[in-house]
């Protein structure tokens, strides 16, 4: 068997793993705070001088956030909230577990708390901000993230943190290491607004155009590779 075959398998794996990865990104293409993931390849030499792999495979990584902020769209809404620059709303399940979130769609549960979709709570720098039968409708959010009741007179300040090592999980959340507390000056918040996804639909359709390609090209390749194989063979019965 020749050896090209395994660099073309590996490039055709990559190729396939980039498309699905592509087809997530479309398919959040209208979802609130999302974040597209985008990947990158590379030519890796084996560190070994033997083995089917030995002149080098295709690699293809984890996928990187694009941290790029999505569109604001305004809906006046006063329980939907959105961040300009830097940073994640925290949120934490029932059992104390906090997620960063950039998707700010946030509505009042019946018992006064800010939740999102999941029931996750919304947190502020003392945990769990539970609104009174009085702040319910006339609270606001200052820009740079103070609770403020009807009167003015603050009650909560928004915890907006980032982190490392980001990983995506259901409902546009991430869990990651080393979260970290952005100082209120560097907090911008926008009440009654909601971020958009920032998959741009028509550069990523052309990236899924020219990735189907590569992987067809890649796949004749190695049908090629096989044939030749397969000529290879028969020439040598003949022998």
């Amino acid at each position: 068997m020749s050896r090209d075959i395994y660099t073309s398998l590996t490039a055709a794996s990559a190729a396939q793993k980039h498309l699905e990865h592509i087809a997530n990104n479309l398919s959040n293409v209208n979802t609130t705070g999302y974040k597209e993931r985008r990947v990158s390849f590379e030519s890796v030499l084996a560190q070994s001088g033997t083995g089917p792999l030995e002149e080098g495979y295709v690699k293809i990584s984890d996928g990187q956030i694009n941290q790029e902020p999505g569109s604001l769209l305004q809906d006046n809404v006063n329980t939907h909230l959105a961040l300009r620059g830097e940073g994640f709303f925290v949120v934490e399940n029932g059992s104390g577990e906090r997620f960063l979130t950039r998707s700010g769609n946030f509505q009042m549960d019946n018992q006064g708390y800010l939740v999102n979709q999941r029931g996750e709570k919304l947190q502020t720098q003392t945990g769990s901000v539970q609104l009174d039968d009085f702040q319910r409708d006339g609270f606001t959010i200052a820009t740079d993230g103070r609770f403020l009741d009807e009167n003015g007179a603050e009650f909560a300040q928004l915890l907006v943190m980032n982190g490392d090592n980001l990983e995506p999980l259901p409902g546009t959340r991430w869990k990651g290491e080393n979260f970290r507390e952005l100082e209120a000056e560097a907090i911008q918040v926008e009440q009654g607004f909601l971020e958009a996804s920032n998959v741009n639909p028509f550069r990523t359709m052309i990236e899924m155009m020219e990735t189907t390609r590569h992987l067809e090209l890649h796949q004749k390749t190695l049908q090629s590779s096989q044939q030749m194989d397969s000529n290879l063979n028969q020439m040598a019965r003949r022998t």
